[in-house]
């Protein structure tokens, strides 16, 4: 995903991200919980879509995510779940900001 945010191959940031998420879903162990979050996904995906063509964001999602998995690795769950919320809370300043 680095290279594909550092190339602003947008497309193809797009589709690891889909992947990224959805393997964070199925690793939470919770079969219902990964089945409201792709539901959830899909109803906000048009607000997704416009940030993922925007290179700050498309960055600032990638350090974000980067965070997660080390912090997944080094199996520190209140950092995880705190890089989560701050990487949700992002995209939903950069979906505001896009509205406006």
């Amino acid at each position: 995903m680095t290279e594909f945010a550092g190339n602003k191959a947008f497309r193809e940031y797009e589709t690891m991200n889909l992947d990224f998420h959805s393997l964070i879903y199925e690793a939470s162990g919770n079969v219902d919980l990964a089945e409201m979050a792709s539901e959830l996904r899909l109803k906000l995906a048009p607000y997704r879509k416009s940030q993922l063509f925007q290179i700050e964001r498309v960055r600032a999602s990638n350090l974000e995510h980067e965070l997660i998995v080390r912090l997944l690795a080094a199996g520190n769950r209140p950092g995880v779940e705190e890089a989560l919320r701050a990487h949700l809370n992002g995209a939903r300043r950069a979906a505001l900001k896009v509205r406006e």
